[in-house]
């Protein structure tokens, strides 16, 4: 009797065996329940979209070989939530905000939005309690209003901002501290002093185009050895290009459309003052008199 016992035991066992290693069912998934919930909220708030069907509240989002979609986890943190990516999303029927439960997903490395055209409503301030993250893309949305200046407590690598409706203040994501290596923020609203910023030694790619910044470009710009992209046109920047680094390797189309802007590659700042002086003196047709 005991022995037939023992073999019932071993076969259930192995059964528990097999059982674990096939079902990603809910009482063996590695996804940690916090980011599960999250990513769960997420999904609500952005109104069920077709892209998210993998979604499964019965399935496991760290599944090995059938993982969400868009999701990542990292093993050696526990099987937490790093990565996310969330692009070309089939919103509909209505404009929906960005969800604030991204913030609650605290393990994030990487954050990557993009491509979804009615993806509106301002830029959620929980993104900033995300201390882990390093990467993160919000691009070609609706999101409008001011950047959070909370988010400039993050120690962000990779910052692209661009192609959305931001204003205001851009400068916290700048800072001599920080690791930063590219940020791009074209085709936005914001406007702020970049002669006041402080760069990161890092720094590989700077787009600022097609925005209202205004001042002088800071002399850190020189220091930058491993600076290789800049684009600084269309915004309201004024001053002599300071000389040195690789500043005059930029070609002219970097800096144009910055009505107060001048010196190499740019005319130079002597010549653009006695342009501008002759335009002043020379009459206008209605100042005209005729004697």
């Amino acid at each position: 009797m005991a022995i037939v016992i023992m073999f019932r035991l071993i076969l259930l066992l192995q059964l528990v065996i097999l059982l674990y290693a096939t079902t990603p069912g809910p009482l063996f998934q590695k996804c940690n329940p916090q980011d599960k919930k999250a990513l769960l909220q997420i999904k609500k708030d952005l109104n069920y979209p077709n892209s998210l069907s993998s979604w499964n509240p019965y399935t496991d989002c760290c599944h090995e070989t059938k993982p969400w979609k868009g999701v990542i986890c990292d093993n050696t943190q526990g099987n937490r939530v790093n990565y996310l990516s969330l692009s070309d999303l089939d919103l509909h029927p209505h404009p929906l905000e960005m969800p604030s439960a991204i913030g609650n997903l605290l393990f994030l490395n990487f954050l990557y939005i993009n491509r979804i055209p009615n993806l509106t409503g301002p830029f959620p301030t929980t993104i900033a309690n995300l201390t882990k993250l390093r990467y993160l893309t919000i691009r070609n949305t609706l999101l409008s209003g001011p950047i959070p200046k909370s988010l400039g407590k993050l120690n962000l690598v990779f910052v692209d901002l661009s192609r959305n409706r931001l204003d205001g203040d851009a400068s916290m994501l700048f800072g001599s501290k920080k690791q930063t290596q590219k940020i791009n923020l074209s085709r936005n609203r914001v406007a702020f002093d970049l002669g006041k910023v402080r760069l990161s030694k890092n720094l590989e790619a700077l787009d600022l185009r097609n925005n209202g910044i205004y001042g002088r470009l800071p002399r850190g710009l020189t220091a930058l050895k491993f600076l290789r992209e800049l684009n600084l046109s269309y915004n309201s920047l004024s001053g002599e290009i300071p000389k040195g680094g690789n500043l005059q390797s930029f070609d002219v189309s970097s800096y144009v459309h910055n009505k107060g802007l001048c010196g190499s590659p740019l005319p130079g700042c002597v010549s653009r003052e006695i342009q501008q002086t002759q335009q002043t003196r020379e009459p206008q047709p209605n100042q005209i008199s005729i004697e």
